[in-house]
């Protein structure tokens, strides 16, 4: 990735990830992709849907070989449940991860007069002075965490006269760094690592004239993959590559410095010829890639071909440490998912691997 490439991904993922966007509540996240797609114009079609999502598609006119790269800009995050009586603010999770995740951040609280409140997320037995061993022996449930509302309130009349009611969306801190070391940490790298990483590919595509060379080429941007939703308007394509976060842990091939080509998710593998198609590019191009399987995992694949759409589909991504908790990755992974990006977006389409 060129110096001027690098400082355009670390710029745009910034405002990305500090950008509020849980499931349910895109449309500012939206609309900064409409005005950053603003400057692509020119150069194809932008549609977009009732749930948010967008697709810019590279000479629409094509009608062979539609291809098409994908990422998802909704997060995990959070809203307000049930306000009781003393003023005691409770919370439904939006995605899938466990409290202690998110136990002592701090939130906004999104209110439908454009209102933004900040709060903390806290156990009920919060304090060690006045539980002692008790914080740590009681395991973390929805009814035993709310949230600490940064506002002098006492009652649930107190807390409606601010305007925070029932079902207002609350967003995680995503406390951004990119270290001297060439890691970036922050939450909410699942998946706006990956669509700053198609911005970044699309102004590669554009600066350096390769329109004609691509063809028929499609960028989606997903709203709602974190809750099953999110490429539900997905359809007359040949092949689908998504752009998430790799799963990094004990147990996973997937690491922060490469970029690792799935073969299966929890929900069945990924299409052969296309898992094929990714490692010889990754190969010829000397790409530095891993394979990983994912037990617990679905991605927008999931959502387009369990709603029948007949087309190809592949899973690559940065590995991403902690996934749904303050994640962190390192620049040399991203860098090795956008040099396959890249090599995907000039290569011919998948070609049908058969087995003798």
């Amino acid at each position: 990735m060129e110096t001027k490439y690098k400082q355009y991904f670390l710029d745009t993922l910034k405002k990305l990830v500090n950008t509020p966007s849980p499931s349910g509540y895109t449309f500012h996240l939206k609309n900064f992709l409409l005005n950053e797609l603003k400057q692509f114009e020119n150069y194809g079609q932008i549609q977009v849907y009732k749930n948010n999502g967008i697709e810019f598609t590279f000479n629409p006119q094509e009608n062979e070989n539609k291809r098409a790269v994908c990422s998802h800009f909704d997060t995990l995050g959070l809203f307000i449940s049930h306000i009781e009586g003393d003023g005691t603010i409770r919370l439904n999770m939006i995605g899938g991860y466990p409290w202690t995740a998110v136990e002592g951040e701090y939130v906004k609280i999104h209110t439908m007069n454009n209102k933004v409140f900040t709060g903390t997320i806290l156990f009920h037995k919060a304090s060690t002075h006045i539980y002692g061993s008790g914080y740590d022996k009681e395991a973390r449930s929805q009814d035993l965490m709310y949230l600490r509302l940064d506002e002098k309130v006492s009652s649930l009349e107190d807390v409606n006269a601010l305007g925070i009611v029932l079902g207002d969306f609350v967003s995680l801190a995503p406390r951004f760094e990119h270290t001297p070391s060439g890691f970036l940490k922050s939450r909410h790298l699942d998946n706006k690592t990956g669509i700053a990483l198609i911005l970044t590919l699309m102004k590669h595509a554009v600066d350096n004239n390769l329109l004609e060379k691509i063809g028929h080429f499609r960028c989606i941007f997903t709203s709602g993959e974190e809750i099953g939703k999110g490429a539900n308007f997905v359809k007359n394509l040949d092949e689908l590559l998504i752009v998430d976060n790799a799963v990094v842990g004990k147990t996973q091939n997937s690491l922060e410095d490469k970029v690792t080509i799935c073969v299966k998710d929890s929900t069945g593998p990924f299409d052969y010829s296309f898992k094929k198609h990714l490692i010889d590019l990754s190969t010829k191009n000397e790409i530095d890639y891993v394979l990983d399987v994912y037990k617990s995992y679905g991605c927008d694949s999931e959502t387009v071909l369990r709603l029948g759409v007949d087309v190809r589909t592949a899973l690559i991504g940065p590995g991403i440490d902690a996934s749904h908790s303050y994640e962190r990755t390192h620049m040399d992974s991203l860098i090795q998912t956008f040099a396959l990006m890249k090599e995907y977006l000039l290569s011919e389409s998948v070609q049908e691997h058969i087995v003798d």
